[in-house]
């Protein structure tokens, strides 16, 4: 979850989920960075019809797990071609990582101290800036 003003979801749902996920991973990564140690960050914005609970939630925590996993389809109906592309995506760049946790997600699009965000609108991974990603964290 990376927005404060997402549409249909509580203020007090998007604070929690933002002090709990958010701000700790804003956290963790400052003290890696700080010790040298590499990471990298994404945000995930996907909001997909035959995954996401009623009343069109956005994106929660973990709900990139059915894309990551090829799932999606197997919910509520099949994914739209763009939700297939955005699964491949997610699957390419965690086989990346795993191959190579150093250098494997730097030449794709992946920049140091910065971050990507994942299934917003049609692009399929945007470089943004850590700060980008942090903006709504409550602290």
């Amino acid at each position: 979850m990376r927005r404060s003003s997402r549409q249909g979801q509580q203020p007090l749902f998007l604070f929690a989920g933002n002090l709990t996920f958010l701000c700790t991973a804003a956290t963790t990564s400052s003290l890696r960075e700080a010790q040298g140690l590499t990471t990298f960050r994404y945000g995930y914005d996907g909001d997909f019809g035959n995954i996401s609970p009623a009343n069109s939630s956005g994106a929660y925590h973990a709900s990139e797990l059915p894309l990551i996993f090829g799932t999606a389809g197997l919910f509520h109906g099949p994914s739209t071609a763009y939700e297939d592309a955005v699964s491949i995506n997610l699957q390419d760049l965690w086989l990346d990582f795993a191959r190579d946790p150093q250098q494997g997600l730097q030449g794709a699009g992946f920049e140091a101290g910065g971050a990507v965000l994942l299934g917003d609108s049609d692009m399929l991974l945007k470089a943004i800036t850590a700060q980008d990603l942090d903006g709504s964290c409550p602290l």
